[in-house]
């Protein structure tokens, strides 16, 4: 029959990911266990760029009976399906949906209980870095003890912290959560002041999740503003305990050193 379509087969008798009819032209990408159509992934005189998932399916299914082979689960659009596992071991992970790449933390074994949805920890991993530990900590609920960080609204760190079991607080960076050396609290002892600049940052990230914009710089080791600080090229001195500026600010044409305090 003229123009006939003949699928195109992996080497255990699977359909290939991306299929072709070469009398048309038309090009689409498929399950691979049946063969069935992607829809949208249709294109003429080009061949579709099928997703990472159904490639690496399509890759590792074998006849049945092969044991030992973990097989990725793919959702309707192709993508990895928000809990991967393993039939071979009966382990259940979560993974991100673009890549299938386990995340950390997550692993379980056969029988265990999960006890958080794996759609809800991969909404809330790209909220922002607090919510993602918020997000894995929930997997470790049976953990008497464990801390979970407070987030601003914009799933950044809160500069405080307080551990809810223990009573203890510190400061860390709003950015990255690294805790302060030497400012860790005991329940009994009244919160530790954390640094001006680093509460800076907390409120910018707060009203806008943009890490790039430009922000305060800060020391590192306790959270007060370094005493020369930049915007937009040009340079002054600041106080290091409340960000005020002090003395001239220099253009950015002018390369002298500044009279900071402290520097």
């Amino acid at each position: 029959m003229p123009g006939k379509f003949i699928p195109q087969c992996t080497e255990h008798g699977y359909f290939k990911p991306q299929q072709c009819h070469s009398s048309t032209g038309r090009c689409w990408c498929v399950v691979p266990d049946t063969g069935k159509a992607i829809e949208s992934s249709t294109t003429i005189n080009g061949r579709p760029e099928c997703t990472a998932c159904l490639l690496k399916r399509a890759e590792s299914l074998r006849p049945h009976g092969f044991i030992g082979n973990t097989v990725p689960e793919c959702d309707e659009n192709g993508l990895f399906k928000p809990e991967q596992g393993s039939g071979s071991t009966g382990h259940r992970w979560c993974a991100n949906t673009q890549t299938g790449e386990e995340i950390t933390g997550t692993r379980i074994g056969a029988g265990a209980q999960r006890l958080v949805n794996c759609a809800v920890y991969q909404d809330l991993a790209t909220k922002g870095p607090c919510y993602a530990e918020v997000a894995e900590s929930r997997y470790r609920q049976h953990m008497p003890g464990l801390y979970i960080p407070g987030c601003t609204e914009e799933g950044f760190y809160k500069t405080q912290q307080t551990h809810g079991s223990t009573g203890q607080s510190w400061c860390v960076n709003p950015a990255t959560g690294q805790e302060i050396k030497g400012t860790r609290r005991s329940a009994s002892l009244t919160k530790p002041e954390c640094g001006a600049c680093f509460k800076a940052i907390e409120n910018r990230l707060t009203r806008s999740n943009r890490l790039g914009a430009e922000m305060p710089q800060c020391n590192q080791e306790n959270g007060d503003y370094h005493p020369e600080q930049s915007h937009e090229g040009y340079r002054f001195c600041v106080n290091p305990k409340t960000g005020e500026q002090e003395g001239e600010m220099l253009p950015p044409s002018d390369n002298n050193l500044l009279p900071c305090v402290n520097q």
